[in-house]
């Protein structure tokens, strides 16, 4: 899941970006803050996100002095400015600021800025997964996982190389896990599965075809639903020339 803060003094403009980010594809929890300065307390508190997208003109202090005391302590995260002017550009890069959405903020320009994030922050750094096994704990790199399996209060991640790792009884519930794995490429298609959509060979009538040989199961009622995330996960990597 992609952290998010928002920050605008205008709630008619809040209003109309987390309406936005609700529909976006990948899962994203939106922080809305219509005063910097309360923004500025949360972090020196101790909270961190993702993203940012703020305002650059706002009572108390501007989006770019605000963008100053996050990359204070964050220099990983990611920062998108929104404004109706074009005098701050160069301010913006000096915050290294990965966009300057020009105000009202559309859909396309919107997400298109969000993909750019995504992208960013997943080249940071290989993302790790602490799990609990019986041989201790081991570091998982999430890009080798395959699938994952709920089976009596153990998750069995079925890894790229064709290998297993059993958890510990009840030391990772899949609704925790799903908190980490976030869509795309992870989707839910059935209780009891998360499926990486990256090894997905081949989606046919209710059931994923995996590229180790794995079959998913889809139950009826969430076909259309599953069907429709993987058509936008592959249209999304066309886009982008992946595929």
């Amino acid at each position: 899941m992609l952290h998010c803060a928002v920050c605008d003094d205008d709630q008619v403009v809040i209003a109309a970006l987390q309406s936005m980010m609700i529909e976006y594809p990948a899962e994203l929890d939106c922080a809305a803050f219509f005063d910097p300065l309360d923004l500025l307390e949360e972090i020196r508190n101790g909270r961190k996100f993702d993203l940012y997208i703020l305002d650059i003109v706002m009572p108390q202090m501007t989006g770019i002095d605000l963008a100053r005391e996050i990359r204070k302590t964050d220099s990983d995260c990611g920062i998108i400015f929104l404004t109706t002017s074009d005098e701050f550009h160069s301010d913006a890069f000096d915050v290294e600021a990965l966009q300057y959405l020009n105000k009202p903020a559309d859909k396309t320009a919107l997400y298109h800025a969000i993909d750019r994030a995504l992208r960013y922050l997943g080249n940071q750094k290989e993302e790790v997964l602490p799990l609990q096994t019986k041989n201790g704990i081991y570091a998982l790199v999430i890009d080798r996982i395959v699938y994952v399996e709920s089976y009596k209060h153990t998750l069995c991640f079925h890894l790229k190389d064709g290998s297993k790792i059993d958890t510990l009884d009840s030391s990772l519930a899949l609704k925790k896990l799903l908190e980490t794995l976030r869509f795309p490429p992870f989707c839910t298609p059935y209780r009891g599965f998360i499926v990486n959509l990256n090894y997905v060979d081949c989606l046919s009538k209710l059931q994923f075809s995996m590229t180790t040989g794995a079959l998913i199961p889809i139950p009826q009622k969430q076909f259309s639903k599953v069907r429709r995330q993987y058509s936008d996960y592959l249209l999304t990597r066309y886009a982008k020339g992946e595929i």
